[in-house]
């Protein structure tokens, strides 16, 4: 009895079957694979084409009545029903059937109910028709978008993926007039729900890689990029805009240009070679066109410098050291032609340098990979741009020691050689900006390292500033002082000798 009674209280096994409530971000994750899945697989998908109104509209619209027997969509279909018995006999009512769908959506936006039906028959439209629908496209659009709820993902993922299909079917109308999409980006790449933007950005990708290859992608890209700038200068009244009043529009932009190279498993797409060179380029005043430059917003480098800033971000925490030697190129390629200008642009280059620099510094230089294939090349720009750079202006100047610094830190080797040049460049510039750049190396670089490297020539140069008086001359010794004392009971050998502190000397 006792036996009985202690198998009865033993509580069973947990169902693997049980139901779990899913939270918000779970649930939008899963939309979001399944809209990627949608859009990139919406040509040969067969479970796709089964569920996305691939029967004449007629037909269709016989089956919806089927599956949705509410009466406010009941009352959509017998209205339909009546009009569009044959293709001809719809075509003839084209106007009329829109109308009608037009209504639905504004009395009935936020019910799925309702509005999923509607939204297949957009789609079903498009198929059916095709050009003779284009013309009704850009006006239904709008009350397509409305039906977007930001509380509720499912009906909201059904929206973009409606879209999807219907730049599928309108595919060549819609490529030779992009422009016709331009003023929904903001409500859509723009929206303030992160998912809406990231629905958004995987749709209009897929329409993106679309675009001819060459001269037609290039225009729209830079089209685009300035229709942007002017749409955020214009609805400010001023050019002194503040960018985090337009986050959500630069965030959106960026995410849209990250799925358009963005591929499987940490890859890019053939897209990147041609788009990433186009953002670096974005932001280069010699590379403006002179007839377009007069009317440029004044703080167009700075929107397009940190959707690109934003890209790269995206770009190093997606990929690996094995498929990111594209973007190494381009980011190498776009400083290596800006330092070889005619007239470089000192603003620019520091640019460039801040985005290599967020790339070196990733997981401290995992990007780079262990090989020469990228350490070299890599090398060979910094050097170039301490034996040129370093003496033309205060952001330059920081940008290129911020570089080398990181890339000693994080990948060492010849890096550390480098570093000695910053202290014998004959054209250096004044010592606040060196005791900076060597108070950084101290902090960073390992003890080993620092004796080896820095403290040498460091000194020197520390030595050199009593031709500038006692106080420069006390401002550089301290730095390494106070490194010195924090250390002092590391004999660590360097160039020969021992550095060390006695007697409050440095001997």
């Amino acid at each position: 009895m006792g036996k009985q009674t202690e198998l009865k209280a033993a509580p069973g096994p947990p169902s693997k079957k049980r139901f779990r409530f899913q939270k918000g971000k779970e649930r939008i994750a899963g939309l979001q694979s399944e809209l990627q899945l949608h859009a990139k697989t919406q040509s040969y998908s067969n479970f796709l084409l089964a569920n996305t109104a691939t029967e004449p509209f007629h037909d269709e619209l016989a089956l919806l009545g089927e599956l949705y027997t509410n009466e406010r969509f009941q009352q959509l279909f017998r209205k339909l029903r009546r009009i569009t018995n044959s293709t001809p006999q719809l075509l003839h009512h084209l106007t009329q059937v829109v109308a009608i769908l037009e209504t639905n959506v504004r009395d009935f936006p936020k019910d799925p109910d309702v509005m999923i039906p509607v939204l297949k028959l957009y789609v079903a439209l498009a198929k059916d028709l095709q050009k003779e629908f284009y013309p009704h496209f850009a006006a239904s659009l709008p009350h397509i978008l409305s039906i977007i709820d930001k509380t509720n993902p499912e009906l909201t993922a059904d929206v973009f993926k409606t879209l999807s299909m219907l730049f599928k079917h309108l595919q060549t109308q819609v490529l030779a007039d992009m422009s016709v999409l331009h003023k929904f980006y903001s409500v859509l790449v723009g929206h303030p729900q992160e998912y809406v933007r990231e629905f958004a950005a995987n749709v209009f990708a897929v329409l993106l890689r679309k675009v001819k290859s060459g001269h037609a992608f290039q225009s729209y890209v830079l089209k685009y990029l300035s229709a942007l700038v002017r749409g955020i200068t214009s609805h400010d009244g001023s050019n002194a805009s503040s960018l985090l009043d337009h986050d959500h529009v630069l965030d959106g932009t960026a995410k849209l240009f990250f799925a358009v190279m963005k591929n499987v498993q940490a890859q890019f797409h053939s897209r990147t070679k041609e788009l990433l060179p186009l953002l670096l380029q974005a932001f280069d005043p010699s590379q403006q066109v002179s007839a377009e430059q007069a009317t440029f917003p004044t703080n167009h480098d700075d929107i397009t410098y940190d959707i690109s800033k934003r890209v790269v971000g995206m770009l190093r925490r997606y990929t690996t050291a094995e498929h990111a030697p594209v973007v190494w190129t381009s980011l190498l390629d776009a400083t290596s032609r800006a330092v070889a200008a005619v007239r470089p642009a000192p603003a620019y280059i520091a640019r460039l340098c801040n985005l290599v620099a967020l790339f070196v510094s990733y997981k401290q230089g995992d990007l780079v990979g262990k090989g020469d294939a990228i350490r070299r090349p890599l090398l060979v720009v910094v050097q170039t741009l301490l034996s040129k750079c370093v003496a033309h202006t205060d952001e330059l100047r920081e940008s290129v020691l911020n570089l080398l610094s990181q890339c000693a830190f994080a990948l060492q080797g010849d890096f550390y050689d480098a570093i000695g040049t910053i202290y014998t460049t004959p054209t250096l510039p004044d010592a606040a900006d060196v005791d900076a750049f060597t108070d950084k190396l101290l902090s960073l670089l390992p003890v080993v390292a620092v004796a080896k490297y820095v403290l040498p020539k460091a000194s020197l140069y520390a030595a050199e500033q009593h031709r500038k008086g006692p106080v420069a001359l006390l401002q550089s010794f301290s730095v390494l002082v106070d490194w010195i004392e924090l250390h002092q009971n590391d004999d660590v050998t360097y160039g020969g000798g021992v550095l060390t502190r006695q007697a409050n000397r440095v001997v």
